[in-house]
């Protein structure tokens, strides 16, 4: 169980936090939601907490997250800029 301080932190600490594994997703939203279910009756201020759905999104944010970026300076027609992309003999810039 995650100490009650941490969820006075600001955001940019929770992300470092978050990044660097020292802090679970899962335990953080588990956190924000005991905090909401004790102090929501007496606030009012919710109208309805899907513990659920956060709960799968914070699941679903332990999965690491791949990128591929396509730089498109292809010399032959390729399948990621085939649509953006005029090839010339001679290598220079096509007109737009």
């Amino acid at each position: 169980m995650l100490s009650a301080d941490i969820l006075f932190l600001p955001a940019s600490e929770l992300a470092k936090r978050l990044q660097s594994k020292a802090l679970s997703p899962v335990d953080l939203t588990k956190a924000y939601l005991d905090r909401s279910e004790k102090l929501g009756p007496r606030l009012n201020a919710y109208a309805r907490l899907t513990p659920e759905i956060a709960l799968a999104e914070a699941e679903a944010a332990r999965t690491p997250v791949s990128l591929y970026m396509h730089i498109p300076f292809c010399e032959s027609l390729c399948l990621f800029c085939a649509c953006n992309v005029v090839i010339q003999k001679n290598k220079s810039v096509a007109p737009p």
